[in-house]
């Protein structure tokens, strides 16, 4: 059915001149991509089609740029370009993988060969073609959060800090790790940091001892000796490797023809130096095409910077702006409140938008004294609109600042017989998911400390400390001797004095063991996650526990092997670090709002829109406002039918409604 539109105010058409006529040759499946062509409106077609070579899209929430995106990258095939030639990326991996399901059915190629991603697969891609220059030999093991404090903490003691073993460890381990962020962000190496620090000249790095930053030149040594690369390595070792090695830059610069980036306004500073790095400078340069909205720009506590969308002009020389300007998913009577609200934010690009009619759309907003009564009331409210719009329950949202109140509607709804799909991030440090994971690394070439540990003492416990220690002593011996020399870790060592008949009991049953799940893994078992756990009886060991991150096991196990089904075993261990798991599939869904991004439901409720609730009491400079006030304009722009917004007295104490309830004319003033 025709879209109704209505425009908000005037605006001013973008003329792109067609393109020339499809190449006699092409990679992709032509009547496809004619098909995907024609479904576009014309001003989403001319913006697939743009001939510039700089092109920033400015497409509003529900406008369809992922779709323009995607139809460009294929008409670019269609028009003569090598897919392998064509670089497209995004931000999270949940956005990446759409990318690649617009775009298969459409190839003949093997997606795997497709360089289509996030950013950050694209760096770990470069970095594992570079792995020799990098002093790496194999990639295998991308270390998170838990593991780094690991490290650090390991480095403190054997290294002596003068924090290390006191009350104020853990705080120190929080600051280097912030500090080694900071800078790999600025593309910083470990010699001049610590020089920076030494000299006074660091001021990213305030509060920072030089004892702080020496950890980091010993953290990089740890993970150097054992192939690890962490989460920010996958931006910093590319990068740095292009900008400091001019043939290894000449080899990039000649690679793709076209770069194009979804969800721009996501990118962070280190995002887009990789990304200047591999597309390069002059008129040799490839095509960049970036697809963005500032007013969805929610990722500044995750490094985004929003200030490289605006000023996309002076990023990227003779840039064209390209608008799309009709919303397809949101109708006027709901978008009108988030338009109004966004106006309020004065650093972004002023956008016209036109909007579908939709009669029966409506706004509720519910004010309770007690966040019991506001809980039942948006349930309510829910079920009143389930019936009256026939809307399932997996088309319904509700929406939370915060994990606590996920939780909290969570139990509600529970505990009043409504099915409910919680969507939460699944703690991977959680003691039977870590171990799994590190049994399961068997599959590959890794093999260093962290794995080893876990192996050898859960489900049982193989060794005494005093063993890994004298493992890791034997390990510094022989990378003393030959630091240049073939890398193995205390895997590799375990097996080899085992096989000369060296181990004692415990270290023999552990090299057994650690032989007979390779063989397991190799006979490729169906659902490997699920089948390794039974094998090794850590479901058992799970049932009976107390803890409760350890009953995420199952969730974890589902979720895994569904991975594994998609993409390899292989790549899952490589992608679980960045994961946000779900933990359920059917019922009403309960996320927080940064997850929602990119999202749509029929329903949506947005509970808990009070001062000090949202915007949060802890974001009080005028760009975390604005920040904050971005992320109401992606919570509302999720509905399609009805939007419930709510708020209530919390903590036992009456709260002063959000700003952002006036700000949107949802409520008066």
């Amino acid at each position: 059915m025709p879209f109704d539109f209505e425009e908000e105010e005037g605006f001013n058409d973008i003329i792109v001149a067609e393109p020339a006529s499809a190449a006699p040759q092409s990679s992709v499946d032509r009547l496809t991509v004619e098909g995907m062509m024609a479904d576009l409106s014309d001003e989403q077609r001319l913006a697939a089609m743009s001939p510039a070579h700089n092109v920033l899209l400015l497409a509003p929430a529900g406008t369809g740029k992922t779709r323009v995106m995607t139809t460009r990258y294929l008409h670019l095939a269609h028009e003569g370009s090598r897919l392998e030639r064509l670089l497209m990326c995004t931000f999270t991996n949940s956005a990446a993988s759409e990318l690649l399901d617009r775009v298969t059915p459409a190839i003949y190629a093997d997606a795997e060969d497709l360089w289509v991603g996030t950013t950050h697969s694209i760096g770990l891609r470069i970095i594992r073609e570079h792995a020799g220059e990098l002093g790496l030999f194999k990639v295998d093991t991308i270390i998170d959060q838990a593991q780094q404090e690991d490290i650090v903490s390991r480095l403190m003691h054997e290294f002596g800090h003068p924090m290390s073993e006191t009350p104020n460890q853990k705080a120190t381990i929080a600051r280097i790790l912030d500090f080694i962020e900071q800078a790999k962000d600025a593309v910083k190496s470990p010699e001049e940091a610590v020089d920076a620090v030494d000299a006074g000249i660091a001021d990213w790095a305030r509060g920072v001892s030089f004892e702080d930053a020496q950890i980091y030149t010993q953290y990089e040594a740890f993970k150097s000796a054992y192939d690890l690369v962490d989460y920010n390595d996958m931006l910093y070792m590319p990068t740095r490797l292009i900008e400091n090695n001019p043939e290894i830059a000449k080899i990039w610069h000649a690679m793709f023809d076209h770069v194009l980036v979804d969800e721009y306004q996501d990118l962070s500073r280190a995002q887009l130096r990789l990304l200047k790095a591999i597309t390069g400078q002059g008129d040799d340069a490839a095509a960049f095409y970036a697809a963005a909205d500032d007013d969805q720009s929610i990722y500044g506590w995750r490094g985004s910077d929003v200030r490289a969308t605006i000023e996309f002009e002076k990023e990227w020389p003779n840039a064209h702006i390209l608008h799309i300007r009709d919303n397809y998913r949101t109708p006027r009577a709901i978008f009108s409140h988030a338009s109004k609200l966004i106006r309020h934010n004065a650093d972004r690009f002023n956008k016209s938008i036109r909007t579908a009619s939709d009669p029966d759309a409506m706004v509720r907003v519910i004010q309770k004294h007690d966040e019991t009564a506001e809980k039942a009331a948006v349930l309510e409210n829910i079920l009143e609109g389930c019936k009256r719009f026939n809307i399932p329950h997996e088309r319904v949202a509700v929406l939370c600042r915060s994990n606590r109140m996920c939780h909290e509607f969570a139990s509600f709804f529970a505990s009043h017989d409504v099915p409910v799909n919680l969507h939460e991030s699944i703690q991977l440090s959680a003691e039977p998911i870590r171990a799994l994971v590190s049994w399961m690394q068997l599959a590959t070439a890794a093999d260093n400390p962290l794995m080893y540990e876990k192996i050898a003492t859960y489900p049982h416990r193989y060794l005494p400390e005093a063993a890994w220690f004298d493992h890791s002593a034997r390990l510094q011996r022989h990378h003393n001797k030959n630091p240049k020399g073939p890398k193995f870790g205390p895997i590799a060592l375990l097996l080899e004095m085992h096989e000369r008949e060296k181990t004692t009991s415990g270290s023999a049953a552990l090299a057994e063991k650690i032989l007979e799940v390779r063989t397991f893994l190799e006979s490729e078992p169906t659902a490997p996650f699920a089948a390794l756990s039974e094998f090794l009886g850590i479901g058992q060991i799970v049932a009976a526990s107390t803890k409760t991150e350890d009953h995420q096991l199952p969730a974890f196990l589902r979720l895994a092997d569904e991975m594994v089904g998609q993409i390899g075993l292989k790549k899952t261990l490589s992608s679980l670090t960045q994961l946000d798991l779900n933990a359920g599939r059917e019922g009403i869904n309960i996320a927080t709002m940064h997850s929602a991004k990119g999202l749509e439901f029929d329903l949506v409720a947005l509970p808990g829109w009070e001062e000090g609730e949202f915007p949060s009491s802890q974001r009080r400079s005028p760009q975390d406002i604005a920040e904050e006030r971005r992320l109401a304009y992606v919570a509302i722009t999720r509905a399609r039918k009805m939007l419930v917004v709510s708020y209530s007295g919390r903590d036992g104490r009456q709260r002063r409604p959000s700003r952002f309830l006036t700000e949107a004319n949802i409520i008066e003033g």
